[in-house]
């Protein structure tokens, strides 16, 4: 039978030791070894994978039902909740996940209540604003009477009575008639500002090239008179808007460009009205090479009555910009400057392209029922584009 031989020599004894065995009795108990280990994997890895699928069903059973949840809870359903069924880290996330339920239901609760206050607040501030305008309107139409009163007596004086006044009377006189006619000025632009508020005209298509042209026949005198070097583009857009009002627009800019480059020595006013096409906006400056403003006053000059000047040295009540301003804002437009102290001044102005067209199409999908006047404007402000609907 085959056997398996170890030898070794012995030198002491010029002998040799052999260690022989049988094969089959070397590898019998390696063979019962090997049964036993098999038997025994065939009864654990049944078990093994019983326990291993129940493990993973108490880890994936929870976090599935949290992505469901989720899903629920992204859908705008916040009183979804997950189940707590065991106190592990499962329990925990879970309980922490309806924790930041609560407190997202919280925090809406809060903003839609914060939305509300505004709408009330919004609500008040524009009926204050009507009455403000409404306010200053009848005080300014009002006051208008007893200033015509007094300067039409203070011209009697003059023709009728000026020889029987010694010098300081005279001058006494002129400061009465010139105090009258400044505040008519001012009472005429609080009228002009009111009036802007009041009164919505219609949107147009508006050809920008000829809406100049009038606007510059209007003050021809003043540019002859000042050899002005006025300069207008060629190619101008069609513009919708509304056209009383950007005509307005122009005027106060251009004038404001004449008289404020004309009284330099030595030179004379150059205007410059120019046109950049934006992708969203159409752009238009009024450019000119006068006295310039400090970058410390570019904000503040588009406020009501603001002056940088003394009115003997400039004339006008500083209300220009101010209307001027407001006419871009109900455009939805902007309007800066960008002017250095004696390097002359241009006046941007922006009027949005689509704005109207937008407008129409929020009203149109409002009354066919589709969707709300709160989700179009919200829509809309997400396009960066802001619209009052009332203005439709």
């Amino acid at each position: 039978q085959e056997v398996l031989v170890v030898w070794r020599y012995l030198p002491a004894f010029s002998l040799c030791i052999i260690v022989k065995m049988a094969t089959k009795e070397v590898f019998a108990s390696a063979k019962r070894l090997r049964n036993n280990l098999l038997r025994i994997s065939f009864v654990l890895i049944p078990m093994v994978a019983v326990v291993a699928f129940l493990i993973a069903q108490s880890v994936s059973s929870p976090i599935t039902e949290l992505t469901q949840i989720s899903r629920t809870i992204s859908e705008g359903d916040l009183s979804a909740r997950a189940k707590i069924s065991t106190k592990d880290e499962i329990g925990e996330l879970a309980a922490s996940f309806n924790q930041m339920t609560d407190s997202l239901v919280k925090a809406k609760n809060n903003l839609e209540q914060k939305r509300v206050e505004l709408e009330e607040q919004k609500g008040l501030l524009e009926a204050a604003n009507r009455e403000l305008d409404s306010f200053v309107y009848t005080v300014s139409h009002d006051l208008g009477a007893p200033l015509r009163g007094i300067d039409g007596l203070a011209k009697f004086l003059e023709d009728d009575y000026i020889d029987k006044l010694d010098k300081q009377g005279k001058d006494y006189l002129s400061k009465i008639r010139l105090g009258a006619n400044h505040m008519k000025e001012l009472i005429d632009d609080l009228l002009n500002l009111s009036r802007i508020s009041r009164i919505k005209n219609p949107y147009e298509n508006v050809d920008m090239k000829e809406l100049i042209n009038s606007v510059i026949s209007r003050i021809e005198f003043d540019i002859k008179e000042h050899k002005v070097e006025l300069k207008i583009p060629e190619n101008l857009p069609v513009v919708r808007c509304d056209k009383i009002k950007i005509a307005e627009v122009f005027l106060n800019l251009i004038n404001n460009a004449i008289k404020f480059s004309s009284k330099i020595k030595d030179t004379h006013p150059k205007v410059h009205i120019g046109y950049n096409d934006k992708k969203d906006v159409h752009e238009f400056y009024v450019r000119d090479n006068g006295i310039g403003i400090d970058n410390k006053y570019h904000e503040e000059i588009f406020g009501i009555f603001k002056r940088l000047h003394k009115q003997e040295e400039y004339e006008g009540t500083g209300a220009g910009l101010s209307i001027v301003k407001k006419i871009i804002d109900d455009h939805k437009g902007s309007i800066w400057i960008d002017s250095e102290l004696g390097k002359g001044a241009a006046f941007y102005f922006t009027i949005p392209k689509e704005i109207t067209r937008i407008k129409k199409l929020g009203e149109l999908l409002i009354e066919a029922g589709h969707v709300s006047e709160k989700d179009v404007k919200i829509a809309l402000k997400k396009q960066g584009v802001y619209v009052d609907m009332d203005e439709v």
